[in-house]
């Protein structure tokens, strides 16, 4: 079996994976994602000169939630999968 590496959409570091393991790419947390959306809109807030919209917020949390599923998603399946070499004293019994 091939060893599976997780690496976050987050990352800040290339990853070179050994030879035989396999990269999943997983989406940030729910509070990651949350943390940098109210970020996002108290920096547009301030700005603008107005009060953070909570309903903005929440909007724009779950669409970047849905952005970062559907781009891990196609990385992984975009990704080179591992071949499974059989051992020649391995048999179907």
């Amino acid at each position: 079996m091939a060893h599976v590496i997780q690496l976050s959409l987050l990352s800040q570091k290339p990853v070179d994976p050994p030879k035989g393991c396999h990269v999943r790419y997983i989406a940030p947390s729910v509070e990651d994602i949350d943390q940098y959306a109210h970020q996002v809109c108290r920096a547009f807030a301030q700005r603008s000169g107005g009060q953070p919209d909570t309903d903005m917020e929440r909007g724009f949390a779950a669409f970047m939630r849905a952005v970062a599923a559907i781009i891990a998603h196609r990385l992984n399946r975009e990704a080179p999968r591992p071949r499974t070499i059989k051992r020649p004293n391995e048999n179907k019994t």
